[in-house]
């Protein structure tokens, strides 16, 4: 069952990965549909470091700091993160969402830290996956879903 589970998974995210293949251009797209949707941020993080590119480009067209500090402590796993957000308007970037694992760890951060309103950004995700965020977080905006 697991050996099916992480093939499907695998054949998921290989299938994003195609459909996002260039990460500053997808941030670009991110951003700008981010910013026709009215979205405002105080700080944009990056989920994973594969994000980092695509958050970058949102961060600049939302005119919006990054958090490099969170983006570090995310890369190297740690449960928490320091750092207060006090009610501060979150932008959250990935490059895909399959299971939503990474995601959900770094809404969780940004929550433990004070985040007010958090904002999930990705260039591809899994249906499943922004189902399961969506409870979670004030909305989430993808390019695509597979």
């Amino acid at each position: 069952m697991t050996n099916g589970l992480v093939a499907q998974n695998t054949h998921m995210a290989a299938r994003m990965f195609a459909a996002a293949p260039e990460p500053r251009l997808n941030g670009q797209l991110l951003g700008a549909r981010l910013v026709g949707h009215g979205v405002m941020a105080d700080v944009v993080i990056a989920a994973t470091p594969s994000g980092l590119p695509a958050a970058c480009e949102v961060a600049r067209l939302l005119r919006a700091p990054m958090d490099a500090a969170a983006a570090a402590e995310l890369f190297r796993y740690e449960e928490t993160l320091q750092g207060d957000l006090s009610r501060a308007r979150v932008v959250i970037v990935d490059d895909v969402m399959v299971s939503g694992a990474a995601m959900k760890a770094a809404v969780e951060s940004a929550r433990g830290r004070g985040a007010g309103q958090i904002v999930i950004a990705v260039s591809a995700a899994s249906p499943r996956a922004v189902e399961a965020m969506l409870p979670l977080v004030q909305s989430v905006h993808t390019l695509s879903r597979t």
